[in-house]
């Protein structure tokens, strides 16, 4: 069932757009280097957008890129196959620009303004397609803006380079050889015959910081390393009082054949650069603001939503063989079943049902003979019971948001096939449950996961809808049997195993952690809270009144929270996205303020163009969580989910079975500053089962 309705309360703002700033990170401007392993809030600018991370990354381009296009927390743009990097002033300082933002909050075009001695600057950047071109190799644009302040001239200093890598914080193997060739022509940067960069006007060239341009040369006898600065263009002008200087730069993600101007390389020269953000511009509010959204009277949480959805998109690449798929963002190129069950819930109910389609067959590839679904990432080819409800989920439930008759007759044989296996397995395990299994990921047991059989019930109520609206009447009374059965095995597996605080463990009756379930493990590793408290939303197993689901939340509230939010490895490390998963239950059980105070921790940790992390972070502590960056993707889809779920959501009716009893919820969490006279929330065309 899709809403096109805009609905409107009069409301107000409360997360302040708070903001921090920057220090000298590197000694060389050259070479780079780190500069401390411990932040200080000190290094914050309270003007500018605020950052959880100050060596924050994140991305600009395009969907369905090969590769991802980071912007570093220095402000280089790092493709693995080369880096453009800046510098400015009479020293040469190494642009610092970890609390750049997004253009109006959440378009990926980069923003950083500074300033130094009477001059500000500006620099903006972003990535799109050449006219004509696919997404395999997108233009990086790039424009700077010195303007003097002051009432005297001022002498204005900005210089671009390129490099293999800057190594710090920089996500992905580099391209680079020892035998490269370098040369300038034509205002173009080329590396072994192709070119880098372009450039506008005549600045001064440079092979290697201090030695001018004469002719071409090699890495070897330059001594160019990996990180070294090559190819350097730098820009001196006098400026006279309120006078502005603009440059351009041009940075494809991969360097392109130089010889004769291909028609590539004349595309790119002959690009505009207004031209090119302009329909940036208007590509991403199409996409975003084209289907459904919401408006809400606080900035950091409204450029959240739309944000979370750029950055998953962005984490879509192509395949060699000219086939799209989803990835995992800037941390991990592959997909996971337990991932994609979330990216894909926001895909449908954000209208962008064509991000769905394109996984359709990765998942019927990854269901066995048997009809297990088998992670390929996780199980490596063994037969580990690890996301098949996931799986089963993602499949079926695509159908209720995007009704198709061809859709769902190319999956249905696949989704009976799941559940099949489901009854065998309920059928032969004395406690009906589906497989044990062992420390693979997540919860880390050895054992009956109580996620899996969460899932796996849910998965089994989806597949009965879809049996329902496909008319497969014998399939939808076989399926609601055994669902009544499996459903009976869950709930004794639950009432066996609930604490006396009401908390529900990550296993169903016994299981086990430590060495014990696997060798090499120690207890900390194992024995996870992650998806255990999923007991309302989405599976509706436990009834919002049942006091198990509140005794879950108040125990892993207690004991896994540091910083606002939830941790992984049993508190030694932040988990930030993790925190969604109770805070979707506060919403179904009617506890607003902790799912308000739950959503406002979330994006308090977020970098100041909206990205999200996994974990690696040890609370109260540097706030870094390499060596697995922001953005990850499946934070982006677990954060606008959770603010969609605020406003707008389904429930009731056993997640759907008994379609009489669902209903639509709005406005199920509101903050107080939302609700003041003289403010707006909208919810915009609002797609919905």
């Amino acid at each position: 069932m899709i809403y096109r309705t805009t609905f409107i309360l009069l409301f107000v703002s409360l997360f302040a757009h708070s903001q921090h700033s920057e220090k000298s990170l590197t000694d060389d401007p050259v070479h780079g280097g780190n500069a401390f392993s411990m932040f200080s809030p000190s290094i914050s600018d309270p003007s500018k957008e605020w950052s959880y991370t100050p060596k924050s990354s994140t991305v600009i381009g395009v969907p369905f890129t090969p590769k991802p296009v980071q912007v570093t927390f220095d402000g280089a743009i790092y493709t693995r196959e080369a880096e453009l990097c800046f510098f400015y002033g009479k020293n040469n300082q190494p642009l610092e620009a970890f609390q750049k933002t997004y253009y109006q909050g959440w378009l990926p075009i980069i923003e950083y303004d500074w300033s130094e001695n009477g001059l500000n600057y500006h620099i903006e950047m972003f990535g799109f397609s050449l006219k004509d071109e696919g997404p395999e190799n997108s233009v990086q644009f790039v424009k700077v803006s010195i303007i003097n302040t002051t009432s005297e001239n001022q002498n204005s200093s900005f210089s671009v380079a390129t490099r293999s890598s800057g190594k710090d914080h920089r996500f992905g193997k580099s391209s680079f050889n020892e035998n490269f060739n370098y040369q300038f022509e034509n205002n173009t940067f080329i590396r072994n015959g192709k070119a880098v960069y372009t450039f506008e006007g005549e600045p001064v060239l440079f092979s290697v910081k201090g030695k001018i341009y004469k002719k071409p040369f090699n890495a070897i006898e330059s001594d160019v390393k990996e990180e070294t600065t090559v190819g350097i263009c730098s820009y001196e002008k006098i400026l006279e009082p309120n006078e502005t200087v603009e440059y351009e730069f041009k940075f494809p993600r991969v360097p392109v054949q130089s010889k004769n101007e291909t028609l590539f390389l004349s595309k790119m020269l002959a690009a505009n650069y207004s031209d090119y953000k302009t329909k940036c511009i208007s590509f991403w509010e199409n996409l975003i603001e084209g289907n459904g959204y919401f408006d809400i009277p606080e900035k950091r949480v409204n450029d959240s939503y739309k944000a979370g959805l750029v950055h998953l998109i962005l984490a879509t690449r192509s395949n060699l063989d000219g086939t799209k798929r989803q990835g995992s963002g800037l941390p991990y190129d592959g997909l996971f079943f337990n991932d994609y069950v979330d990216m894909r819930r926001i895909y449908d109910v954000a209208g962008l049902h064509q991000f769905v389609d394109i996984n359709t067959q990765w998942l019927l590839d990854n269901q066995n003979e048997k009809g297990m679904f088998l992670d390929p990432i996780l199980t490596h080819g063994k037969e580990i019971m690890a996301s098949h409800g996931q799986a089963l989920v993602s499949l079926a439930n695509h159908c209720l948001y995007a009704p198709n008759e061809s859709y769902t007759t190319r999956v249905y044989p696949t989704i009976k096939k799941a559940v099949e296996w489901m009854q065998k397995r309920h059928n032969e395990n004395p406690n009906g449950l589906m497989p044990a299994s062992t420390p693979f990921d997540a919860e880390m047991i050895k054992g009956h996961y109580t996620s899996h059989n969460l899932w796996c019930l849910l998965g089994l109520r989806d597949a009965i809808r879809v049996a329902k609206i496909s008319v497969k009447t014998e399939d939808a009374k076989l399926w609601t049997r055994f669902h009544d059965s499996y459903n009976k095995a869950v709930q004794k597996a639950i009432n066996s195993s609930a604490k006396e605080d009401g908390y529900i463990p990550t296993g169903l009756y016994e299981f086990i952690t430590g060495e014990a379930s696997r060798k090499g493990f120690k207890e900390f590793r194992t024995n996870q809270d992650w998806e255990n408290m999923l007991l309302v939303y989405p599976t509706e197993v436990l009834k919002p009144t049942d006091t198990r689901v509140a005794g879950t939340l108040n125990h892993i509230r207690k004991n896994k929270y540091r910083e606002g939010i939830m941790t992984y490895r049993n508190g030694m490390h932040l988990h930030q996205y993790a925190t969604t998963n109770l805070a979707n239950q506060y919403i179904a059980i009617n506890k607003q303020k902790h799912a308000l105070l739950d959503m406002y921790h979330i994006l308090l940790h977020n970098g100041s163009t909206h990205e999200g992390f996994e974990n690696m972070i040890e609370p109260w502590a540097d706030r870094d969580p390499d060596p697995i960056p922001a953005p990850h993707a499946w934070a982006a889809a677990k954060t606008s989910l959770l603010i969609r779920n605020m406003l707008v959501r389904e429930y009731g009716g056993s997640a759907g079975v008994e379609e009489n009893k669902r209903d639509l919820y709005l406005f199920s969490v509101l903050s107080p500053e939302w609700v003041k006279p003289g403010k707006e929330i909208k919810i915009i065309n609002a797609t919905c089962e």
